[in-house]
């Protein structure tokens, strides 16, 4: 009776010591959640970019807008516009070459044509958004938008 009685005890021994080495995962289990972490990556950091491209699209469209409010401004009292944007009333001693949206994303351009009587802006994109498929944003003193590249793209609507 002791000889069965050893061997169970022998065998329930050996069964929770298997039990007590299965912790843990094995090398494949691992390499299969890299992998599909690698995939969900492939697919959400491009997705990722073109959604902050899209974002800080808007500043460049804002600075065009204020650029433009205080040039209209600018030509009810002056019958002509300006490149000078102190001049203009925006609160900044600067040519527009220098002028840049507030967190710096876009750079203003302008063409003053027709003896000062019309002007195109431009939003030239900066650091990180220089990689925006829409090129450089315009608008025209007659309100015509666009960007320098095609309307549509991956990353969204230029306009």
């Amino acid at each position: 009776m002791t000889n069965l009685s050893d061997m169970f005890k022998r065998r329930r021994r050996a069964f929770t010591m298997s039990l007590a080495r299965c912790h843990g995962f094995t090398l494949i289990e691992l390499m299969i959640v890299v992998a599909i972490i690698g995939i969900l990556l492939m697919i959400a950091v491009p997705t990722y970019q073109n959604f902050m491209f899209r974002a800080r699209r808007v500043e460049g469209k804002n600075l065009l807008q204020q650029i433009a409010a205080a040039e209209e401004r600018y030509y009810t009292n002056n019958n002509k516009y300006t490149a000078d944007m102190s001049a203009a009333g925006l609160g900044v001693s600067t040519v527009a070459a220098t002028v840049t949206s507030p967190k710096g994303y876009y750079q203003l351009g302008v063409v003053l044509a027709n003896g000062s009587l019309s002007y195109t802006f431009s939003a030239v994109p900066l650091g990180g958004q220089s990689g925006d498929l829409c090129g450089n944003l315009t608008l025209t003193n007659t309100g015509v938008k666009g960007p320098t590249a095609a309307a549509a793209n991956g990353n969204g609507t230029c306009l």
